[in-house]
C-alpha cells in the first residue's frame, strides 16, 4: 500500500526522504565493510499492516531488530533471506566464493549468528547517523538482537515478532559473484507518525520544503512501471533488458521463486518474467500462485523457457501466464511486442 495512504503526503514525502538516507548510508557502509563487493539500490517505500506482513513473510530468514530511543521511541527490524545473511557472513570471514556457495545449503548456523551481528552492528550505526542526520530532535539506535528465523511461524509467534504496522523500505542487494536479491528495512508505524507529529515540517526549515517539492513532483510526474525477473539467468536477463531499450522500465531480479510472492505482497510490480525451470520451485506453481492470491491475481506473468514445446506452452496458459518466451533471447522485436502488450 502507498505511503501515502497512512500519512498525509508532505509528511510521507519527508519520511521517504528520511529513510532513504538510511538506504544509502548502508550502501556507502557495507560498500566499505566489504571492499566494495555488496551494492544496495533501488529502495521502494509502502505501508504494509501487520497482517500483510506476517502473511508474507519468507519461509526463512535472518532478523536483526534496533531499538530507536529518544523523543519518538520506537524500532526497526531489517530482515535478509538466510542465503543473503550465508554470503555476508562469508565475505566478512573472507571465504573464497566457491567455499561460500558450497555451503549455502546448511543451516544458519549459531557462528554464523555471531559473524552477523558484526555486521548488524555496522547497520546500527549506520541507522543512528542517518536517523541523526534527518531528524532534529533526540535520537540513539541500539542493536537489540539477532535471529535466524528458519521455519514456519505461527501467527501467534509472529505478531510477538512484528507487533506493529510498519513503513517498509524494501533494496536491491547485489553481491559481487552471486545472484541478485533484496532485503527490507521495517519501520514501526507508531513511532514513524510519533515523528510526524513532533517533527516541524513548515517554511521554517526552508532545504527541507524545498526536498518535499522536487520529491512530490517527481512522484506526480514519472510513474516508472517494475519489472521482476525471478529466477532468470544471467544472459537472458540482458537479452530481456537490450530489447526493452528506449522504455523507461525498473528491473529488479531475484533468484527464488519462493521469495515472489512475497515481493509482490509488499512492492508495486507491473509484470513478472519468471524461468519455468527453477531449482526450489517450479515457474509454473509459482504462477497458479500469484493467480490465486486476490492481491496479485491481477499482474501479468510471463513465462519463460529454454523449451517451446507446445506442452510446456498449453501448461503455461492453463497455469493463467499471459505469455511465454524462449531462450536464448533471439528475437528482440517479438520479446518486446510480448513485454510492453503485458504492460499496457
Amino acid at each position: 500500500m502507498p505511503l501515502s495512504d497512512a500519512l498525509n503526503k508532505k509528511e510521507a514525502v519527508f519520511i521517504k526522504l528520511a529513510l532513504k538516507g538510511t538506504i544509502a548510508g548502508f550502501d556507502r557502509d557495507l560498500g566499505l565493510l566489504f571492499s566494495n563487493k555488496i551494492k544496495i539500490t533501488q529502495p521502494s517505500f509502502d505501508y504494509v499492516s501487520q497482517e500483510t506482513l506476517i502473511t508474507s513473510l519468507p519461509q526463512a530468514f535472518v532478523k536483526a531488530v534496533f531499538m530507536l530511543e529518544g523523543d519518538c521511541p520506537g524500532e526497526a527490524i531489517i530482515i535478509f533471506n538466510v542465503p543473503d545473511a550465508k554470503i555476508m557472513c562469508g565475505l566478512l570471514m573472507m571465504v573464497p566464493a566457491e567455499g561460500i556457495k558450497q555451503g549455502l545449503h546448511k543451516e544458519f548456523s549459531a557462528e554464523d549468528e555471531e559473524v552477523f551481528k558484526e555486521i548488524a552492528n555496522q547497520m546500527n550505526g549506520t541507522l543512528d547517523a542517518s536517523l541523526r542526520e534527518s531528524f532534529t530532535f533526540n535520537f540513539h539506535s541500539t542493536l537489540k538482537s539477532v535471529e535466524a528465523i528458519s521455519k514456519s511461524l505461527t501467527e501467534e509467534t509472529a505478531r510477538t515478532l512484528f507487533p506493529d504496522d510498519y513503513v517498509a523500505v524494501r533494496a536491491a542487494l547485489k553481491i559481487a559473484e552471486f545472484p541478485d536479491s533484496f532485503f527490507t528495512q521495517y519501520v514501526s508505524m507508531s513511532m514513524i507518525k510519533s515523528i510526524s507529529r513532533s517533527q516541524e515540517i513548515d517554511k521554517e526549515q526552508p532545504q527541507i520544503m524545498e526536498a518535499i517539492k522536487i520529491a512530490a513532483a517527481a512522484e506526480t510526474t514519472k510513474d516508472v512501471k517494475s519489472v521482476l525477473l525471478a529466477g532468470i539467468d544471467a544472459g537472458t536477463r540482458e537479452g530481456i533488458k537490450n530489447s526493452l531499450n528506449g522504455h523507461d522500465l525498473n528491473f529488479l531480479e531475484i533468484n527464488d521463486g519462493m521469495e515472489v510472492l512475497s515481493m509482490l505482497l509488499q512492492r508495486k510490480i507491473s509484470l513478472v518474467i519468471i524461468d519455468q525451470e527453477l531449482p526450489s520451485i517450479d515457474g509454473l506453481e509459482v504462477c497458479k500462485k500469484i493467480k490465486q492470491n486476490y492481491r496479485t491475481k491481477d499482474v501479468p506473468v510471463i513465462i519463460c523457457s529454454a523449451y517451446s514445446t507446445r506442452e510446456n506452452v498449453l501448461a503455461a496458459a492453463s497455469a493463467g501466464a499471459q505469455d511465454f518466451i524462449v531462450k536464448p533471447i533471439n528475437k528482440k522485436e517479438e520479446i518486446e511486442q510480448k513485454i510492453l502488450a503485458c504492460l499496457q
